[in-house]
This record gives C-alpha cells, structure tokens and sequence, in this order.
C-alpha cells in the first residue's frame, strides 16, 4: 500500500476517534475499513477480495467488517474524505532542491530519513495541529541535518524570502513544534503496556455489558 495510503487511513482512524469512544466501536475493525476506503480515495486500485487477502483471520468476516462499517465511518467523518499528506509535499521540496538548491548534490539521499521522519510523525497529533506542508518542511529540515548537510539558506533565501513577509521566528517555532512530536513518537509503549491496556479495555467492556443488560431487566 503508497505511503499516501497509509497516511489517509491513519487519519480517518484518528478522525473517527476523535467524535468516538474506543469501547463502542472495536478499534481493529475500524482501521481495516479506514484502509479499504482509503485505496478508494487515493485511488489505489485493490478490490475487496483482494484487500482481505493480506488480512489474518477469517475473509468472509473481514469483508462483513468492511462492508458493514463503511458507511458509518463516512459518516463520522462528515463526509469529509479528501486528505492532503506530507508526501506530496516532500516531493515537491525535493525536486526544488534539485532544480535550484546546487550546494545539495543529491537530494534523493534524504528521502529514506524523511519517510522514517513521517511515519513518526503520523504517531502524533501533527497532522491536527500543522500543515501538510509543514510536516513535510520540518522532514527535509530534520533529515538534512542528520545527514550531515544543511538547507538553511535554502529555507531562509528560497522558501521564506523577504517578499514572501513571512515571521522565520514562527516558522522555526513551528518546525521545532515539530520535530519534538515526532521525536516523542519514538517511546512507543512496550508489549506488556499494550497488554495491559488492552486488557483493562476488555474489562470495561465487559462491564459496560453487565450494566447494560442489568438496565434492561428492570425495563
């Protein structure tokens, strides 16, 4: 699946928890719908079968899962169905390095950096806080530095001329802003913290259940 895929699916899935609880509605089945109606939307030609083909478990109920929650899912998303990512942006910054920024020999060689610096990235909230084309700024500023290489004059001379009147103090706030969500994205929890999460999220389930059931006894 593109990465441009995978970056509209994550968001619908944030999206949708965004307006839901995540004891109401079985987080695995919505991001598997979330994928499949984001190969429609970018356009990435798969048909069901074919998607629930790289899906563990049972096909028939993966389908049933997709077909059955998609319709909610557009819903929750307010019909709202069209994403604009990093990626795009990120190719656009490298081919203007390219054009017009000699003192970077090969701006190709940034590219495996920025894609790691993005899915990081897509672990946060940066995409409700900052623009696609932020996010992709602060992943060529990042990806630059850790490569030994330096695009400042680019950023400072190119980007944020002065006839554009834009603040570089803003703009620097705004990529360090950045670059620390994406750098927090790295603690990830490990397994016995998902465990246990997991499981205490079983357990409330479960007595959501009982209250539910002990209400309508005495309906």
């Amino acid at each position: 699946m593109p990465k441009n895929t995978q970056g509209t699916a994550l968001i619908y899935f944030k999206r949708f928890f965004l307006r839901n609880c995540i004891l109401q509605y079985e987080p695995k089945d919505v991001l598997v719908t979330a994928a499949f109606l984001a190969c429609k939307v970018e356009e990435f030609n798969v048909s069901i079968d074919q998607f629930v083909a790289n899906i563990q478990g049972n096909k028939e109920r993966a389908i049933h899962t997709i077909l059955s929650n998609e319709l909610l899912l557009i819903r929750e998303l307010r019909f709202h169905l069209t994403i604009h990512n990093p990626y795009r942006s990120v190719e656009g910054f490298l081919i203007d390095l390219k054009v017009n920024f000699p003192e970077l020999a090969d701006p190709q060689t940034l590219r495996e950096p920025i894609e790691r610096f993005l899915s990081e990235a897509a672990l946060t909230n940066a995409c409700f806080i900052y623009s696609p084309s932020q996010i992709a700024l602060a992943a060529v500023i990042q990806s630059a530095m850790k490569s030994g290489s330096h695009v400042d004059s680019y950023v400072t001379n190119r980007l944020l001329g002065p006839e554009y009147h834009f603040d570089i103090s803003q703009i620097v706030d705004v990529i360090n802003g950045i670059r620390y969500m994406a750098k927090r994205a790295s603690d990830l929890p490990d397994a016995s913290t998902v465990r246990g999460i997991l499981e205490k999220m079983a357990h409330d389930k479960e007595q959501i259940e009982q209250l539910k059931s002990s209400r309508q006894r005495y309906l």
